[in-house]
């Protein structure tokens, strides 16, 4: 999945995340050159990451079935039904199997388990707090995707940490905290890094292959002659390589294209 800088700059970043950013692809300004999540993961870490989601258009599914997934880790640390019937109904939502009335039912039920948790003392309490937040997250408006996302991400966070108690010391919980991100940024690079741009790079080269067969369906009907039918394959073969920047290295590039008869 990809954005740009551009696309990331007419969010607002905070400045902190900005410049590392830019420090990290060494670069002094914003740009339209495609930017994968993978790469702002590397540079910045998970938060930034899913805060730059906003920045990408489209696949409020995928960022909704995120923050279920989160919400679903802690989700034993909570009995009450109505967290537990709201991650459910999230999931199903997200799926086209729930309308928005009955997530914004869910939501509100979510946010009443949210508050009867308020008044829960010790340790365990702050555990079940947390994962009731969580769950609301992911219960949230169909509208506020990404920040709900971060919101079940720090949630779940929270009750990991609360959940270790009191009986373990501050190194436990610190490694149970490193454990539950590191589970959050796997999971967030196989949904947003991996698939998503195996699935646009798999869309591309849909379109491509059908783009040729009609430049082999007119050469087979005489409709162009053997010179241009090559000059037309080898455009459209350069023209995806070139479309593709931000999913083929420099390298690689380099070579299809010397391949095709072009020189960078």
């Amino acid at each position: 999945m990809n954005t740009t800088l551009n696309q990331i700059r007419s969010k607002s970043p905070c400045a902190d995340g900005w410049t590392k950013l830019l420090k990290h692809l060494g670069k002094t300004q914003a740009d339209d050159e495609p930017l994968s999540l993978t790469t702002i993961l590397d540079s910045n870490g998970l938060e930034d990451a899913l805060w730059c989601l906003q920045a990408v258009d489209g696949h409020a599914r995928e960022i909704r079935l995120y923050t279920v997934w989160c919400a679903r880790q802690v989700q034993h640390l909570t009995k009450d039904q109505r967290s537990i019937d709201a991650l459910d109904v999230a999931e199903r939502f997200a799926n086209g199997q729930a309308t928005k009335n009955e997530l914004d039912i869910a939501g509100d039920a979510a946010g009443d388990a949210a508050g009867d948790a308020a008044g829960a003392a010790g340790a365990a309490g702050a555990a079940v707090r947390a994962a009731r937040d969580a769950a609301r997250a992911a219960a949230g408006a169909a509208g506020a995707a990404v920040r709900d996302a971060a919101r079940a991400v720090r949630a779940a966070a929270r009750a990991v940490r609360a959940a270790a108690g009191d009986a373990a010391g501050a190194a436990v919980r610190a490694a149970a905290v490193d454990a539950a991100g590191a589970a959050q940024e796997v999971k967030f690079r196989e949904m947003f890094c991996d698939i998503l741009e195996t699935k646009e790079l798999k869309e591309k080269n849909t379109n491509l292959i059908r783009r040729l067969e009609k430049q082999c369906w007119d050469y087979q009907s005489n409709c162009v002659d053997a010179e241009k039918f090559t000059q037309l394959i080898v455009a459209e073969c350069v023209t995806w390589v070139n479309d593709n920047l931000g999913m083929v290295d420099e390298e690689a590039r380099a070579d299809l294209l010397k391949h095709f008869g072009v020189e960078l």
